[in-house]
């Protein structure tokens, strides 16, 4: 009952923090608008005027693999920032206000506010990315060709645990920092120094969680899972868990020494 009440007050936050609704909104439109660009990118340069009169634009025809991966990285980028500033206060902006101290004054189990916090935005990612993926899928197979259904939910798993990590890795930080603006910066900046590991070690270590973009597109490429796409689905799932674990630890010793 006790993380039950702290995750619906989360809940019922984000509905009047409008976060139910332009969360979502958002990652549709990031997700909709390389399949959408693409199919109309040659009436759109006609239309700039940008061509010789009498040039004939022709563009080479993209396969549904290839729109739908590029969608996905796009996803992938704008969504971690997204991400990054809906939950940069989660935790720490609770902490700067007070409002914490009058949570915890409560016999209320510091697993349980963090876990409960983590859940409800959880819920929120999927939704969010549900429909995002979902639509983006419904676009290309309408206008480039079709992929599979088992295909999109191999996607939304994936996606899901991707999204999960960085949850974690936020709420990692928002117990470390007061400043949401610092949380902010610094869930975006261990994004891009994932990338930046991922271009020296990606080749050596298939498991790393920034590989599992590149298993991704080999799937919807070849439409063969590869057994590399699972060990990186673990790593992710096995380090989400050990942060929401250090997390707790260094919450847990941080009020106590207050």
């Amino acid at each position: 009952m006790q993380w039950y009440t702290i995750f619906e007050k989360e809940l019922v936050e984000n509905w009047r923090n409008r976060k139910w609704i332009w969360v979502p909104l958002v990652f549709i439109l990031v997700a909709v608008m390389d399949p959408v660009t693409f199919h109309f990118l040659p009436q759109l340069i006609e239309l700039t005027g940008s061509l010789p009169e009498g040039a004939v634009l022709e563009m080479p025809k993209m396969q549904p693999a290839e729109v739908a991966a590029t969608s996905l990285e796009s996803l992938s980028t704008y969504g971690i920032v997204i991400l990054a500033l809906f939950t940069m206060g989660a935790i720490s902006g609770e902490i700067k206000s007070g409002v914490i101290e009058m949570i915890l004054v409560k016999p209320v189990k510091y697993s349980h506010y963090i876990t409960a916090k983590w859940s409800a935005s959880v819920l929120l990612i999927l939704i969010a990315l549900f429909f995002g993926i979902g639509l983006s899928w419904y676009y290309v197979n309408l206008l480039f060709g079709t992929l599979s259904v088992a295909l999109f939910f191999l996607t939304f798993l994936l996606f899901v645990l991707w999204f999960c990590l960085f949850l974690s890795i936020s709420l990692f930080y928002n117990v470390l920092f007061k400043a949401p603006g610092a949380v902010a910066a610094c869930t975006i900046g261990t994004y891009f120094l994932m990338n930046i590991v991922d271009m020296v070690i990606g080749n050596k270590w298939s498991w790393f969680p920034n590989q599992m973009f590149i298993h991704l597109q080999e799937v919807l490429m070849t439409k063969h899972v590869i057994g590399d796409i699972w060990g990186t689905a673990f790593v992710m799932l096995l380090t989400t868990v050990i942060l929401l674990v250090i997390a707790i630890t260094i919450f847990r010793k941080k009020e106590v020494s207050h």
